[in-house]
């Protein structure tokens, strides 16, 4: 705990949860966001991976400030990084320019840092980018793309008026992912997530890069029990081969897109094929003009009819923690991250 010009630092307890859903309701100009004290609470507390850290500042008896790292954890063969996701942070508007965002990020990064934390990551707009640059963040590049066009002459069109593809995820004010959540409680379905989250599973016939471990109840969790965003998910096997591929639809501009946010296979080539079938499946269901997934997704590629577009996506930066890597996080050569890992929620 400390204060600063009458501002009061310390760590968030769930006694700040009233004071703090008000602080984002104001700061954030959300107010028609749907249950934001729900969304707080999936994200901070229900995480699987272990309820977030953060930090408040107390002006006048009132929480003013606000930073929090979400929990992640990421995988490179059998090893094992604890990282945090700086997502959401706040100050009021009448505690402006009083340096209450860096001095709370300063204080999180300390205490991160000493609890064992190995580095941070998040994906920043352009507005609070140059922020973090000055905290010591490294910016690791635009996310790369694969597309697989389904409607040559519309894609051509619109794309030649650039932008992103495959943005910002759309809130959705009656998200309904309980067809999701049921498919991933299915047994044939934890099965194969099970074998490929394994050490020896699926990963290890692929090159040993980040990819974020994904257990039955992250996918739950994330997926199946978000009530903000909108996804859809399929399923298939065949013999020892397995498939599941999880998605969401959008309208980007002009044209319909399919973004494919994560997809679990077996190690086997029939896994591959499945999860192409599935996407194709999705696709035709979505009245998509172009399906995208992360250039970064070993899983499938040029084989499968995606093609590289370039880096597209959205920013991603990273803050070393001081801790030993073998893999080099600056670097997106050393990762499998997929969309799933990076949208912003």
């Amino acid at each position: 705990m400390s204060e600063q010009q009458g501002i009061e630092y310390r760590p968030f307890t769930r006694a700040d949860e009233d004071q703090i859903v008000d602080l984002l309701t104001v700061s954030m100009k959300v107010q028609d966001f749907p249950d934001l004290r729900g969304f707080w609470q999936w994200k901070h507390y229900e995480n699987p991976f272990g309820e977030s850290p953060g930090m408040v500042a107390i002006g006048d008896g009132k929480v003013v400030g606000l930073r929090v790292f979400l929990r992640w954890e990421w995988q490179a063969g059998n090893r094992v990084y604890r990282a945090g996701r700086a997502i959401d942070t706040a100050t009021h508007p009448q505690w402006g320019r009083r340096g209450i965002f860096e001095t709370l990020t300063t204080s999180m990064l300390q205490q991160v840092s000493e609890e064992g934390m190995h580095f941070i990551f998040n994906t920043p707009n352009q507005y609070s980018m140059p922020g973090y640059l000055k905290m010591g963040w490294v910016l690791v590049g635009r996310l790369p793309l694969l597309v697989k066009v389904r409607r040559p002459i519309r894609f051509v069109r619109a794309a030649a008026g650039g932008g992103g593809l495959g943005g910002a995820t759309e809130i959705k004010t009656e998200a309904d992912n309980t067809a999701v959540l049921e498919l991933l409680k299915d047994s044939a379905v934890r099965a194969v997530v099970e074998a490929a989250d394994a050490p020896d599973g699926a990963e290890a016939n692929r090159p040993a890069r980040l990819h974020t471990r994904k257990s039955a109840a992250y996918l739950e969790w994330r997926y199946g029990r978000n009530r903000w965003y909108q996804y859809k998910a399929g399923f298939d096997s065949h013999g020892s081969s397995g498939a599941l591929v999880i998605c969401r639809s959008s309208r980007r501009g002009s044209m319909n897109e399919l973004l494919v946010t994560d997809v679990i296979t077996l190690p086997d080539a029939g896994s591959s094929r499945l999860a192409s079938k599935i996407i194709g499946r999705l696709a035709r269901e979505a009245s998509a003009d172009y399906v995208a997934l992360s250039g970064l997704d070993a899983v499938l590629g040029v084989g499968s009819g995606f093609l590289p577009v370039g880096q597209r996506g959205p920013n991603m930066t990273v803050r070393l923690l001081g801790q030993q890597l073998t893999e080099d996080v600056t670097q997106f050569g050393d990762w499998a991250a997929t969309f799933g890992d990076l949208e912003l929620f």
